[in-house]
């Protein structure tokens, strides 16, 4: 008994020396969390200073160098936490907002593009005009067609389009995409579009699996033909898993190639738990700190060994046809992989426009809300992969 009143009173003590701390900080954590004022970052350092006092309270410490220097850490990554948090509200105001989605959940692939769409998509700067309103339209194999021009163009060969927004078209309608520019200007030929917003090559891979199988002999008839996967640096990070990436695309897989042969394993529980975490910090999103590929042998090779998979794959289907990688220009400038690319695969590194510098608002869809490829840019990127590669074969 005396060793309870023995504490309670020394519990006094140190109440009335840090009970008003405590007090304006449980002030300030309720604000912040009603009012949703610095973000979840911001209120979760917040409640690591209450639990600093609080242990100092039930501790009995009265002073200590310890807690002292705990705390002014935490009220120093407060005050740049809001400061940031400020500057990128500001930056929001003139932020994009995509109105519905092209993508479906698939437990093989994470996601995939919707089957059988047919949908209006509209990006809306906030505060601004619309930048864009087009309709997105796809066969029941998930390809972006052109539903509203359908031609029935008639053709015996094909060529397979693999890829991403930039092969998908995001922001464009059909007739402005690399499939429409190839379909025109390739008698005899019909383009199947496979990209995904979003996707990487770890998910193309995948394509020819069972339960995906999307590219079959049922899915494409003619047995003559090429594919082109085109390719941008950001594809690295997919493949790895760089945080910018895992913010959508934790649910794809993460794949290898060993003896010729797919692994594809679950994306890391704690990294994901990390990226989460450190993903919600206002700071590290103004000075765009992120998780990225390693820039080494190891991972170059295993990139490439999932493009060498990939092409091996379509060979399988369509024996002695051409598998060709397009390097598309100003996005695609970590090139190291492809040193490592089976030799049979034929490489185009397509230069930038020689206007570019003068005027490159014409080859993006905006310069400052979306830099997408524009109808101009995918004319010139077809125009020379037709040039370089179909009038040398």
């Amino acid at each position: 008994m005396t060793n309870l009143n023995s504490y309670a009173d020394s519990l006094i003590k140190v109440l009335r020396k840090k009970g008003l701390f405590v007090i304006l900080v449980s002030v300030l954590f309720v604000f912040s969390a009603f009012r949703g004022t610095g973000g979840p970052f911001f209120r979760n350092l917040l409640l690591l200073l209450l639990i600093s006092y609080v242990i100092q309270i039930l501790l009995l410490i009265q002073n200590s160098y310890l807690f002292y220097g705990i705390r002014c850490f935490l009220i120093i990554c407060l005050c740049f936490e809001f400061i940031a948090g400020r500057l990128n509200m500001a930056k929001a105001k003139h932020s994009i907002e995509i109105g519905n989605s092209t993508a479906a959940f698939d437990s093989l692939l994470g996601f995939k593009t919707k089957p059988d769409m047919d949908n209006e998509i509209s990006a809306k700067v906030v505060d601004r005009d619309t930048l864009y309103k087009v309709t997105y339209s796809t066969d029941n194999w998930g390809r972006r067609i052109d539903n509203a021009h359908d031609t029935g163009k008639p053709g015996n060969k094909h060529i397979v389009l693999l890829g991403c927004s930039f092969t998908f078209g995001e922001g464009l309608p059909y007739h402005e995409t690399i499939s429409y520019d190839l379909d025109s200007a390739l008698q005899g030929y019909n383009t199947y579009n496979y990209g995904i917003i979003g996707g990487g090559p770890h998910q193309f891979a995948l394509f020819f699996q069972p339960g995906t199988a999307i590219i079959n002999k049922t899915s494409i008839k003619q047995d003559s033909g090429f594919a082109l996967y085109t390719y941008i640096d950001d594809h690295l990070n997919r493949v790895y898993g760089g945080s910018r990436y895992l913010t959508y695309g934790s649910s794809s897989p993460d794949v290898y190639i060993q003896n010729n042969k797919i692994i594809v394993k679950k994306r890391s529980g704690i990294v994901f738990a990390i990226n989460s975490y450190s993903d919600k910090s206002e700071l590290l999103k103004y000075f765009n700190v992120q998780r990225s590929y390693p820039r080494s042998e190891s991972f170059y090779r295993r990139f490439a060994a999932i493009i060498n998979y990939t092409a091996s794959k379509y060979r399988e289907l369509f024996p002695r046809n051409q598998f060709v990688v397009g390097l598309y220009p100003v996005f695609s400038n970590d090139t190291a992989w492809v040193r490592y690319v089976d030799r049979n695969i034929k490489i185009i590194n397509v230069p930038v426009p020689g206007d570019y510098c003068q005027n490159p608002a014409k080859y993006h869809i905006s310069m400052r809300y979306d830099i997408h490829p524009s109808k101009y840019f995918n004319q010139y990127y077809v125009n020379y992969i037709i040039s370089h590669f179909l009038t040398k074969q």
